[in-house]
């Protein structure tokens, strides 16, 4: 059972969309509330490692991304979760996502 907190931080796949073209940066995460905030304070001092989503949102600027997340889960199928969202958006070319998964990073920003 996904323990969710008071602080509604839980482990998730989240997207950052971009609502002037549709794309979507997908992620995961143990902690949504720490994720959300390390993202776009990345993206606000144009230092985002994914150059197409941090190009965009200098040109589209802040108020057309948001971050929500898509899919609570037990934090050991998050990166096969998070692949298979990924390879979907991809096949799309709706996915601002270089790889084809993506190693869940939240350990080395964690507080």
């Amino acid at each position: 059972m996904v323990n969710m907190r008071a602080n509604h931080s839980f482990p998730c796949i989240y997207e950052i969309r971009n609502l002037a073209t549709g794309k979507i940066y997908i992620g995961a995460t143990t902690d949504i509330i720490q994720r959300e905030r390390y993202r776009f304070c990345r993206l606000r001092n144009n230092g985002h490692f994914n150059n197409s989503l941090q190009n965009d949102f200098n040109y589209y600027e802040e108020p057309a991304f948001f971050l929500r997340t898509l899919v609570i889960a037990e934090e050991n199928i998050l990166p096969l979760l998070e692949g298979k969202l990924i390879k979907i958006h991809k096949n799309k070319n709706t996915c601002y996502n270089e790889f084809g998964r993506t190693i869940i990073s939240q350990k080395r920003n964690s507080n």
